[in-house]
């Protein structure tokens, strides 16, 4: 397996350059701060055929969270130089709020020009309801995951019932906003 990791992930990222070539492209990216970092970089395109495309180019587990210069080192580094986009053709990069990005984003702006920052409208509105106090709701919710939250017989029949997984409540880590137009998540 050694042998081959490299050589398919060479295998990989030719391809997706290959893919991308040329095209308008934007950028998500999000780094989570859970015991150090895990970056994601992913790249949303068109291709010739109208079709909405999405790659992920970075997964990178770091000791530490980075800081606003050395993320924009990163997405610069994995953009213009091990995936050929070209000045013009980065035309949006989908973000949350928090100020590490905002401080990488100036930094990108002057290497790709063009580009429309954009934060995540969910993650916006969440933000918002941070400030709502309305104590019933959230205690109900914590008491409704605690009593059927813990049962994987009443997880799975809400799933069958309702077609997604039980949300989880914690009241350090909210739930991140689901995938949508504007949503910069491509995994949840």
């Amino acid at each position: 397996m050694r042998q081959l990791i490299p050589f398919v992930l060479k295998e990989e990222k030719e391809g997706i350059k290959a893919e991308i070539s040329g095209s308008k492209i934007a950028v998500i990216f999000d780094g989570t701060t859970r015991l150090g970092e895990a970056l994601a970089i992913v790249v949303r395109f068109i291709s010739n055929e109208w079709q909405i495309h999405q790659r992920l180019v970075r997964l990178q587990l770091l000791a530490k969270s980075l800081k606003g210069e050395e993320l924009a080192r990163e997405l610069i580094s994995v953009l213009a130089r091990q995936y050929n986009v070209q000045n013009d053709n980065l035309l949006a990069a989908m973000r949350d709020g928090v100020s590490v990005n905002a401080a990488a984003m100036r930094t990108v702006k002057i290497i790709f020009p063009k580009v429309i920052d954009v934060r995540c409208f969910l993650h916006t509105i969440d933000r918002v309801g941070v400030h709502f106090n309305i104590p019933t709701v959230r205690r109900f919710l914590q008491l409704w995951n605690s009593l059927f939250g813990h049962s994987p017989a009443t997880r799975l029949a809400w799933k069958e019932q309702t077609g997604i997984a039980m949300g989880s409540y914690s009241p350090t880590r909210r739930p991140k906003c689901h995938l949508g137009l504007f949503c910069m998540h491509p995994f949840n």
